[in-house]
């Protein structure tokens, strides 16, 4: 008789079996169902949803893009096959070509019984790698993955490699191998014995197991010791003597190998032979004592003469330094007198002096001053080639800045526009020189312009900044640009624009004590752009 407590444990048992289970909400389903679909159809691979009749279900965007061509037989509903045979028709399975039905046999029947990826090239270059995938509901899917890269990466490795095989066969040098136990398991190049011995000499022994081989520069124990602390060597000689008693020197290298895990695994080097360039040592040394001797005298002779030399430029230096005062001096004072008379024949004989004579003393004050300028712009430019550089970390920017709130007082209308300056390293002083000169002579020659404009800016030039000026003014034509560099040439006349025509001789001066360049693009009416450089650009 059954226990009356067991049979209600049961039926509650059985109750409880019955009660409904909870599901999910159809619309939370739909939801994930259609984030799935968002997700497939912006996957990065093309995706293809068939059937168990090998009839299209699904594509996603990747696909439909990889097969715009045949896109009408991608709709839900058609066959995969039809598919392939208008890619076919088209020549985008150059191998089906001829042979289009044995070909199709054979992709059902990879589609049957998927037994691994397919590599195609398509006809535009690229490569796809296609993998079959059976569905527990009898379809298939059917992803394509661009291997491109990939595709590239290893033709590019086996280039290489075939490369490297080619020019160490053909090298003088040879590359070596040694597996754990050092002994060697391959030798490049010719089997001819290079180094007094071949290829198959080495095959299965180590180094010092090879015939007729000593060491030079160290000991066997000293060598053996770095292979058993797995380390690098580097230069070490060996003296081998073939079997016909020739005498060989070879220099050899090499590097441990390690697994992905770490564990060393051999060695792998190169080799050479340095016979010729060991006993051409040798002799070089035997005669080194004859040449000491001989570049002692040699060394004495020239310091002899450099020292001479150096006291005659010394003395050149001071005499032109002597020159440049006195010639500042002695043209200064006649000038002086001119500007001096000239003044007061302008004052006290106003009245007796006819218009055109009155012109001409003006002429007279005005060249006078122009001779007194030309002659500080010809001395300026004397003293800056004499003057000692003080290098330092330079503020290009704000150098540029200072100079042109300077400059734009007497170019109100004038816009400026500063762009970014990279620091550099010069001497301060001739490089604000520099800018003075190239942004005054900007604001000057684009004063003239409806809207005159000016900027100062840089740019990379192979990792060196190039500093530039422009402006929007009058131009100059580019075949005569080589005389913008030289003292005193002018392009433009005084009247039109004044100046003494020294200012981009100092410029030009400056750059190069700095070890820069400096050039100049233009063309009449359209602007100018000075552009340079400095050796010490970007550094700092």
């Amino acid at each position: 008789m059954k226990k009356p407590g067991k049979d209600r444990s049961r039926a509650a048992v059985r109750v409880r079996d019955k009660r409904p289970r909870s599901r999910p909400p159809r619309r939370a389903t739909d939801a994930a169902l259609a984030q799935l679909r968002s997700a497939i159809e912006h996957l990065n691979e093309s995706i293809a949803l068939t059937d168990d009749g090998d009839r299209i279900v699904l594509t996603n965007e990747r696909f439909r893009e990889n097969n715009a061509v045949t896109a009408q037989y991608l709709e839900p509903g058609c066959h995969y096959e039809e598919h392939l045979r208008a890619r076919i028709r088209l020549g985008h399975y150059p191998e089906a070509i001829g042979r289009e039905e044995a070909w199709l046999a054979e992709r059902r029947a990879q589609r049957r019984n998927p037994r691994g990826p397919i590599e195609r090239r398509r006809r535009d270059g690229t490569w796809l790698r296609v993998i079959d995938q059976r569905l527990p509901d009898g379809g298939m899917i059917t992803y394509g993955i661009d291997i491109t890269d990939l595709k590239k990466a290893e033709e590019a490795l086996r280039q290489s490699e075939a490369r490297f095989r080619s020019l160490a066969d053909l090298s003088s040098d040879w590359y070596w191998e040694q597996y754990m136990e050092l002994r060697f398991v391959s030798t490049s190049g010719r089997e001819s014995g290079r180094g007094g011995i071949t290829a198959a000499d080495h095959t299965g022994r180590r180094r010092w197991e090879l015939p007729g081989t000593e060491i030079v520069n160290q000991s066997w124990a000293e060598h053996q010791a770095t292979l058993a602390a797995h380390k690098p060597f580097r230069d070490v000689l060996l003296r081998r003597t073939a079997a016909d008693g020739a005498v060989y020197y070879v220099n050899i290298s090499g590097e441990p190998m390690f697994n992905a895990q770490g564990a060393f695994t051999g060695y792998r080097g190169i080799a050479r032979d340095v016979t010729e360039r060991f006993v051409a040592e040798r002799q070089a040394r035997a005669a080194d004592e004859r040449l000491r001797a001989t570049l002692r005298d040699t060394n004495e002779e020239l310091e002899r003469r450099v020292a001479e030399r150096t006291a005659a430029l010394q003395t050149a230096y001071r005499e032109l330094e002597s020159f440049s005062y006195s010639v500042s001096h002695d043209l200064r004072s006649p000038l002086g007198v001119i500007a001096s008379f000239a003044g007061i024949l302008a004052k006290q004989e106003a009245g007796r002096i006819s218009e055109d004579g009155m012109r001409l003393v003006s002429v007279i004050d005005e060249n006078a001053q122009r001779m007194g300028r030309l002659i500080d712009a010809l001395l300026e430019l004397m003293r800056m080639s004499r003057r000692a550089l003080v290098f330092r970390r330079l503020d290009i920017a704000g150098i540029a800045a200072r100079t042109c709130r300077e400059l734009q007082r007497e170019y109100p209308q004038a816009h400026i526009e500063i762009g970014k300056l990279p620091a550099t390293q010069g001497d301060e002083m001739l490089v604000q020189q520099v800018y003075a000169n190239l942004v005054g002579n900007a604001l000057k020659f684009s004063s003239k312009a409806a809207a005159p404009h000016v900027e100062l800016g840089a740019e990379q030039a192979d990792g060196v900044p190039v500093y530039f000026v422009r402006d929007n003014g009058a131009g100059f034509d580019k075949d005569h640009a080589a005389k913008l560099f030289k003292p005193f040439e002018r392009l433009h006349s005084e009247h039109e624009f004044p100046g003494t025509g020294i200012g981009l001789a100092l410029v030009q001066l400056i750059v190069q004590r700095h070890g820069g360049r400096i050039w100049a693009e233009s063309a009449p009416g359209q602007g100018s752009t000075f552009s340079f450089t400095l050796a010490g650009g970007g550094s700092g």
